[in-house]
């Protein structure tokens, strides 16, 4: 993938670059954590909200085609985000294989249960503005 969020829920998604992400994680931690003596670089999916590793960020790298690119890290990265397989699975950047299922996602989806909990404490703003729309 080639871009990434800083938080998880609704926010801003940035271009995988090294200055975008400098710029909005001004390398502190949890984005920056050192692994093995080296530094590791992490942020958010922009579809599933599980944390992403991102590789090649100040090196080049063969398999990246020498650009940086983002690749989900399976498991919890505290004060970034919590990992879900369920949304892993269902998330479009997941594997090249991946394919759209029903559309309906289980009760226990942490992404679920945020958008729901989104529609219902916005439900007045989502009626506004879906009659704005439709008046256009």
């Amino acid at each position: 993938m080639d871009s990434f969020k800083t938080k998880v829920g609704f926010s801003k998604v940035y271009r995988i670059t090294p200055a975008n992400y400098e710029k909005q994680t001004k390398k502190r931690r949890p984005y920056v954590l050192e692994r093995e003596g080296r530094d590791s670089y992490y942020a958010v999916c922009p579809e599933c909200d599980n944390p992403i590793q991102i590789i090649g960020l100040y090196k080049e790298t063969r398999e990246s085609g020498r650009k940086p690119y983002g690749k989900h890290h399976k498991g919890t990265i505290p004060y970034l985000a919590k990992y879900s397989e369920e949304d892993y699975l269902e998330c479009p950047f997941s594997n090249s294989k991946w394919k759209k299922t029903s559309g309906r996602r289980s009760t226990s989806s942490p992404l679920a249960n945020r958008i729901l909990l989104t529609l219902e404490e916005q439900f007045d703003r989502i009626i506004y503005i879906s009659r704005i729309v439709k008046l256009s």
